[in-house]
């Protein structure tokens, strides 16, 4: 894959190219721009050596520009990067399923402690899907809009949110009945809407 590395420094943050841009979210903004005509997507986005995931955006999207050391900006190819995302996506979602199915099995068999360590696997499984639906998506939008429908989406994304919360608070009763129920059916569900929603894309 044809992956690029922009790195950015105080000094040339500070420079006439980005003299309109205040903060972090508007300094994001327009390099989303710039590198778009000339045929690149941002993929991730770290800041004075932290990688930011999409709450980190939002959050720190107000940070001064003065406060900035450096940016680092990963580019890639926008065909290359939907196409192994979608890929990457399908398969992550193989073992979360696989991972959830055994969490729901211990639970079942009440053996606890083999049941949260699957859950604390299961979770960050999760998280880097949910981080990398936010790539892709943003990466349709901008250059294959055709493909998206966001309403179909938007009904996805909040499928699983929903499911995921309600995992959490079952985990927060100690249910286990309940929480081997969502792992094998409403997380099962949740992710062959996503399965089918993505298969489309390949």
């Amino acid at each position: 894959m044809s992956t690029e590395i922009l790195r950015l420094t105080a000094q040339e943050l500070a420079g006439p190219v980005f003299s309109e841009c205040a903060s972090l979210k508007e300094l994001v903004t327009q390099i989303e721009s710039d590198v778009r005509a000339k045929g690149r997507v941002v993929c991730s986005v770290a800041v004075n050596g932290m990688k930011l995931n999409e709450a980190d955006e939002l959050r720190l999207g107000v940070t001064l520009k003065q406060d900035i050391d450096f940016i680092e900006v990963v580019l890639e190819a926008p065909d290359e990067l939907m196409q192994s995302t979608v890929i990457s996506q399908l398969e992550l979602m193989e073992e979360i399923d696989r991972v959830a199915q055994a969490a729901a099995e211990a639970f079942r068999q009440l053996d606890v402690g083999r049941g949260q360590e699957l859950l604390v696997s299961l979770l960050d499984g999760c998280r880097w899907f949910t981080d990398a639906l936010v790539v892709l998506r943003s990466v349709l939008q901008a250059l294959k809009p055709e493909m998206v429908d966001l309403d179909q989406w938007k009904s996805a994304q909040t499928k699983l949110h929903s499911v995921l919360s309600e995992l959490l608070a079952a985990v927060e009763k100690q249910d286990k009945v309940l929480i081997a129920d969502i792992l094998e059916y409403e997380l099962a569900n949740s992710l062959e809407n996503w399965r089918n929603l993505l298969s489309s894309l390949r």
